[in-house]
């Protein structure tokens, strides 16, 4: 099958491909909405395909795993969907990675994508640091990365940027300043901001789906 190329999100999936079971329940954690409980988001799928009216190439497939899956074209629709927010944007650019994995007979690269940078979207819009360095592929060390992102913006603590420590049973505890200590989550604009700013292939592509208005929503 083709993936579809007919994006608005500047992303174009490309590639001959066979077929790839995205997992609804990794994918949604990307796209889900706050107000929707997976269960509820599952269920509306389910309702979608079973509509006379559905989009024939929209698919719901069983993963490998024996959990609902989507296939690609319905998978990146959902992605499309949020695509002004980071963490669709990231599904996206993990699609289509992943449309180009399975040329390789890597079928499941996606999946495992999806699962390994699933912190970044825990929380609408606030981003983990250092899973957003892993993600971007930046070269420079984390910690060396993140001093100079705070001198060259001279970020703002409790605005840019924030530090928590996560304890296994109870609510994150969150830093009333910057002591060094726990872990760096960025805001969502400086999220975007840093994310389309890295010069790095991932970088790049997060840049052309933002498109030009992107510069305007980082000011103020």
């Amino acid at each position: 099958m083709k993936p579809n190329n007919n994006s608005e999100s500047g992303i174009s999936l490309t590639g001959e491909v066979t077929e790839i079971a995205i997992n609804a329940r990794l994918l949604y954690v990307y796209v889900g909405q706050p107000e929707l409980s997976y269960e509820s988001w599952a269920a509306s799928l389910r309702g979608a395909v079973a509509s006379p009216r559905h989009v024939s190439r929209f698919r719901l497939l069983t993963g490998a795993d024996g959990e609902l899956a989507l296939n690609v074209d319905f998978a990146a629709h959902w992605a499309e969907r949020v695509s002004s927010d980071l963490m669709g944007i990231i599904a996206l650019i993990l699609i289509d990675e992943g449309c180009r994995a399975v040329g390789q007979g890597d079928a499941d690269d996606t999946n495992r994508a999806l699962k390994r940078f699933q912190a970044l979207a825990l929380a609408r819009g606030q981003m983990h640091a250092e899973t957003l360095h892993a993600f971007l592929q930046v070269k420079q060390p984390y910690r060396q990365w993140f001093v100079r992102l705070k001198k060259e913006h001279r970020m703002l603590y409790g605005t840019d940027y924030r530090r928590l420590t996560f304890n296994k049973n109870n609510e994150p505890k969150v830093h009333p300043k910057d002591t060094g200590k726990g872990h760096v989550i960025f805001g969502p604009k400086f999220a975007l901001k840093i994310a389309a700013a890295e010069p790095t292939p991932r970088g790049r592509v997060v840049q052309t789906c933002l498109g030009p208005v992107a510069g305007a929503n980082w000011e103020g």
